[in-house]
């Protein structure tokens, strides 16, 4: 039964982060869709990391998903190839970001130089570049807006 508590711990938590979001995004009038998933794989100094557990995750439609982890929140969204040889990555600059494969998203294109994104997305056999925009959980309703705003404008 411990493992129980724990799990309910920490879906609680998740369930109510999402909750959050989805009041936020009410209140801005985005349409959404709600799912549960597993499988979400992310790096850390260097590493990945699959995580097996399934998470919420917020589809915007047509625009892009908000995935409620458990120590952070991500904003994902695609670009064809060729939009993204033509993206100005600096615009993520102020945000924790990743940029990555769609087909294999262990295809890491952004390391520690901004600059080389396009070089590294060129030479792929990619035909779409996935993008991630992580935040902390206690920046919720300040870069949300801060995000959306962002990426619809780019959309």
């Amino acid at each position: 039964m411990k493992e129980l508590k724990i799990l309910n711990e920490i879906y609680t938590k998740l369930h109510d982060d999402k909750n959050r979001v989805i009041a936020y995004l009410e209140e801005l009038g985005y349409p959404y869709q709600v799912a549960y998933y597993p499988h979400h794989s992310f790096k850390k100094d260097n590493e990945f990391y699959l995580e097996e557990y399934p998470i919420p995750v917020i589809t915007l439609n047509g625009l892009l998903d908000i995935g409620i982890d458990v120590d952070k929140i991500f904003f994902e969204f695609r670009l064809d190839k060729e939009m993204a040889l033509e993206f100005d990555f600096h615009i993520f600059e102020m945000y924790q970001f990743e940029v990555y494969g769609v087909d294999d998203f262990y295809d890491d294109f952004y390391f520690d130089n901004i600059d080389e994104i396009h070089s590294n997305i060129l030479s792929s056999e990619e035909t779409f570049v996935g993008i991630s925009i992580i935040i902390s959980k206690e920046d919720i309703e300040e870069k949300t807006d801060q995000i959306l705003n962002l990426i619809t404008h780019l959309m």
